[in-house]
């Protein structure tokens, strides 16, 4: 119950200081994510095997890498063909760019990430690059309308919030 009221109060709070209506939107697919909760996915399944002779435990270990394989399709983009194929319709993670920062909501919660935790912006052949301190957040290109006008965007409002900050 932590987690969700943690999730509900960020999500208020992003949406309090973000008024704005974003300069660009674009779907967030990030290449890295789903390798890892491929892994974890693996990970889960083995461990359910491993322990398929103690019980009950079982089922939750093979749950927990069912739950870690939807995610990963889910970050890789393959879920959202699916539900093309099948006319579902769901939430799916986007990043939008705010004057206060860039936005990252999904169907779990949003995340702001202020103009000064973003070091550099790179735009290589394949993603978007935004380093940050600890993790860099990427995207593929191809998940974006117009790349060169996105990281435009994203300078502009960074050095902006330089200036601001100076």
């Amino acid at each position: 119950s932590a987690a969700v009221v943690t999730t509900m109060a960020r999500t208020r709070y992003v949406a309090a200081i973000t008024p704005d209506d974003p300069v660009a939107t674009w779907r967030w697919r990030s290449p890295n994510r789903a390798l890892c909760l491929y892994a974890i996915a693996v990970g889960y399944v083995v461990i359910g095997f491993a322990t398929r002779e103690r019980g009950v435990l079982t089922a939750l270990w093979f749950l927990s890498g069912l739950l870690f394989l939807v995610q990963g399709l889910e970050a890789s983009g393959r879920l959202d063909r699916l539900d093309v194929e099948l006319g579902g319709a769901r939430t799916s993670r986007e990043l939008r760019i705010h004057e206060a920062g860039l936005v990252a909501a999904g169907p779990i919660g949003t995340r702001l990430v202020p103009w000064t935790d973003i070091g550099s912006v790179a735009l290589t052949d394949e993603e978007l690059v935004l380093e940050r301190p600890w993790i860099d957040l990427r995207c593929d290109r191809s998940a974006i309308d117009d790349p060169e006008g996105v990281r435009a965007a994203i300078e502009q409002r960074r050095n902006r919030a330089r200036l601001d900050c100076a």
